[in-house]
């Protein structure tokens, strides 16, 4: 995910300003990878910067593995989230063919 998408809800447990379901706009990802958000019903900026494992993408094309209890996703754009984490920049072709040839190695075994 990165700056300008739209992602919704999905989890607002301890944090009263965030709705299950609802959409925002990702306006910053600061050091952390967490995000300062901005509603999209109201354009309200919301006052914290929240943890990307909160959200889900909306309308992102994306494969998602599960391997060793982490989820990987791997979105259309070649960023890759790890957990809940949000890398800080796309992977090259050749990372991503790496990733797909080491989880088809490991799971051949």
């Amino acid at each position: 995910m990165k700056i300008g998408d739209e992602i919704v809800c999905m989890d607002n447990c301890y944090a009263e300003e965030l709705v299950i379901d609802k959409a925002y706009l990702i306006l910053d990802i600061n050091q952390r990878g967490n995000f300062q958000l901005q509603s999209v019903e109201n354009s309200q900026i919301l006052p914290y910067y929240y943890d990307a494992g909160r959200f889900e993408p909306v309308n992102t094309q994306e494969i998602v593995v599960s391997f060793g209890g982490i989820k990987i996703t791997l979105f259309d754009d070649r960023s890759v989230m790890f957990g809940g984490s949000v890398g800080t920049c796309p992977c090259s072709d050749e990372e991503i063919d790496a990733l797909v040839n080491a989880l088809l190695t490991v799971s051949n075994c």
